[in-house]
């Protein structure tokens, strides 16, 4: 279904190092993870070569001439690239990830979420510029409070209806509104750990409410939770990262301008995974192409009966 890992793009990936980390105002370059997943999902040569051409358009080069340390990710870049050279990746990876997990929504869980890509990808140069990336974006939230007798559903319901009459919907990164939530002495409340909080309970809430609407913002926390499944190997404690996980979870669907109510459990449908696999190598919007792929690793590490027809829908709709 998927390779082990995307060492067929790495000269693709490493040649997206041109380019600066975010362009526009904050937005992320989504381009070395959508050759990743492209590569992982089995891309020919001439699919991860279109790719890297149609994502160029929008990104910005790095000023020629300015050199590697004469910016602060330029200067990060250089660092862990020095460090992992001298530590090795996995003990580099391992010590940052287990400091930053209060700052996993950083850049829209963009950070986080590169970071797994840049591993799945084999590539040192990769995983030193992810690790600069979050490095230069790192901003961690406070740490959530106890909630013990909140249900779970219940939280999320609850959520949506403070931010919206807090008017967090507006347009701003999502982060930003992450991070206001989170802020206000109620949304500080409201986000914080319930006494059931596993895996298990999480999943199947994060693929209900983001197949019920395809939002945008809760795109990110299907794919920032599978880069968190993803690394949890890595994770010192694994309790801990779930609790910041939801905690920011819990603020995007708060600030997610399109969440709708789940109101049916989620379909089951018999796997199609050759044509699937086919469908999304044709794809060309990042967004589509890194959830399918999310989902795709969500099935493999969990099994979740509810994932296929979470696929099905979402490539039905694209």
């Amino acid at each position: 279904m998927l390779k082990d890992n995307a060492a067929t793009a790495t000269h693709w990936i490493e040649a997206s190092h041109r380019f600066e980390p975010e362009y526009g105002r904050g937005l992320t370059n989504h381009l070395p993870m959508v050759l990743g997943a492209l590569s992982m999902l089995g891309a020919p040569e001439s699919t991860l070569n279109a790719a890297y051409q149609r994502g160029c358009r929008h990104l910005v080069a790095k000023e020629e001439g300015r050199g590697a340390g004469h910016d602060e990710y330029g200067a990060q870049v250089a660092r862990f690239t020095q460090v992992i050279a001298e530590q090795g990746t996995e003990a580099v990876v391992r010590r940052h990830l287990n400091d930053w997990l209060a700052g996993l929504s950083s850049a829209a869980f963009h950070c986080l979420i590169r970071l797994h890509f840049a591993l799945c990808a084999n590539s040192s140069a990769e995983v030193a510029h992810a690790l600069a990336y979050w490095a230069t974006r790192h901003t961690p939230l406070p740490t959530p409070q106890p909630y013990p007798e909140a249900d779970l559903d219940g939280q999320l319901h609850s959520a949506r209806v403070l931010g919206q009459r807090l008017g967090l919907h507006e347009a701003g990164l999502i982060s930003t509104r992450i991070e206001t939530l989170v802020a206000h002495p109620q949304g500080a409340a409201l986000t914080g750990v319930p006494a059931e909080l596993t895996l298990e309970t999480i999943l199947p809430r994060v693929l209900s409410w983001f197949d019920a609407s395809g939002d945008f913002t809760l795109l990110h926390g299907v794919t920032g939770l599978q880069a968190l499944v993803g690394l949890m190997p890595l994770i010192d404690e694994p309790e801990r990262a779930l609790a910041h996980y939801w905690q920011a979870y819990v603020a995007a669907l708060a600030v997610a301008p399109g969440a709708v109510v789940p109101e049916e459990p989620l379909a089951v449908v018999a796997p199609d995974w050759r044509h699937w696999q086919v469908q999304t190598l044709g794809l060309t919007d990042s967004h589509d192409i890194k959830v399918i792929y999310s989902l795709i690793r969500l099935w493999q590490a969990t099994a979740h009966p509810g994932i296929p027809g979470v696929i099905a829908r979402r490539l039905a709709e694209g």
